[in-house]
């Protein structure tokens, strides 16, 4: 039996192994020009991905007034002499109500059976009818008071220890350790200023609502006159309760 040996030159064996060597490099080339842009080809620009915008801080919130007691119908009050009640003093009321009042329109404090002799729709009012009635109420009481003039000043007797009333409705200095809420201030001289006459007065009604749910006091609570003016009072009210549209 012959036994046959494979036998290859080492040239052969090199040979070989640099033509695989250069088919590698070959494929390589073939494989790197599709891949890679062309040098002498104008290539799209590379953009570089956005970094994530860093977070914002919220909005503060933006507060709207209430619209409760805003665009409020109010009556036109007639004069006393001289002096007239200026139609923006309603809204230093309605104000007064809507920051510390709202007792005066809503709640168990208000004097439903008082009112309802002067205003019989009042029961069944919105609250911004029920803010043009206090606005009402408020001008007929301050025409006794003092006669719509800003600057009225009077003194009271020994039982009030002389001090000084004034202003629209009659307040004093002092006032305003007894009601909370009254803007009184001895130290800015501003009783005489009407808003700041007007906004006590609602903290000072709202202090009588609550003691004895009434409109007229059968004793002085505070203002004299809606114990010994009532009737007076509750006229001149009814004689312009009709503009409000609900009271009849």
């Amino acid at each position: 039996m012959i036994k046959l040996s494979l036998c290859f030159p080492s040239s052969l064996i090199l040979f070989l192994w640099l033509a695989t060597l250069n088919l590698s490099l070959s494929c390589k080339q073939r494989i790197d020009a599709q891949t890679d842009p062309d040098p002498g080809i104008a290539q799209p620009p590379q953009t570089q991905p956005k970094a994530d915008a860093p977070p914002q801080p919220p909005s503060p919130l933006q507060t709207q007034p209430s619209p409760r007691l805003v665009d409020v119908k109010f009556a036109e009050v007639k004069p006393e002499g001289i002096h007239k009640w200026d139609p923006k003093w309603n809204t230093h009321i309605t104000e007064a109500i809507e920051a510390y009042g709202i007792g005066l329109v809503d709640g168990p404090d208000q004097p439903l059976s008082d009112i309802g002799k002067l205003c019989k729709g009042y029961g069944v009012a919105t609250q911004k009818q029920k803010a043009s009635f206090w606005a009402l109420f408020f001008a007929s009481f301050a025409r006794y008071e003092s006669g719509f003039d800003t600057k009225k000043r009077y003194r009271e007797n020994a039982s009030l220890n002389y001090v000084y009333s004034e202003g629209l409705l009659q307040l004093s200095y002092g006032d305003e350790k007894n009601h909370a809420n009254c803007p009184v201030s001895k130290s800015k001289s501003n009783i005489h200023n009407a808003r700041v006459n007007l906004q006590c007065g609602v903290a000072i009604m709202v202090n009588q609502l609550k003691k004895c749910q009434c409109l007229f006091t059968a004793k002085s609570y505070y203002w004299s006159v809606l114990t010994n003016k009532k009737t007076a009072i509750a006229q001149d009210f009814k004689s312009a309760a009709g503009q409000l549209g609900f009271c009849n």
